[in-house]
């Protein structure tokens, strides 16, 4: 028999407007204009199937993690919102960042924290 998951506290499921995702990551993802046109179609013929990813910042702001091509998608077809998941941990649990590459200085070498 399966097992019968309980539901998270801290995930919730809501429709969230563009103009409040801040784009942090923008700048480390790779940029497909083709993948986003083929989405927006997508977007426009069958709807947003999978939410996008955010964790809340200073309100009413949250900080975009996964879902940034379905975010050019749905401005290309000039849709105002999106169905995300937001991941409300409390700080002291957010271990999620801890799989993100490390930072890097402008010379390309990773920046360590001190010990």
């Amino acid at each position: 028999m399966g097992r019968v998951m309980e539901p998270n506290p801290d995930i919730r499921i809501r429709r969230i407007e563009i103009c409040h995702l801040e784009l942090r990551y923008a700048h480390i993802r790779v940029h497909n204009p083709e993948a986003a046109l083929r989405l927006a179609a997508s977007l426009q013929q069958y709807s947003q199937i999978i939410p996008v990813l955010i964790v809340p910042a200073e309100h009413p702001k949250y900080i975009l993690i996964d879902g940034y091509l379905r975010v050019a998608a749905a401005k290309r077809c000039g849709k105002d919102t999106l169905l995300a998941q937001i991941w409300c941990m409390a700080r002291n649990k957010r271990r999620l960042f801890t799989f993100w590459p490390k930072p890097v200085s402008a010379n390309g070498m990773c920046l360590k924290k001190p010990v």
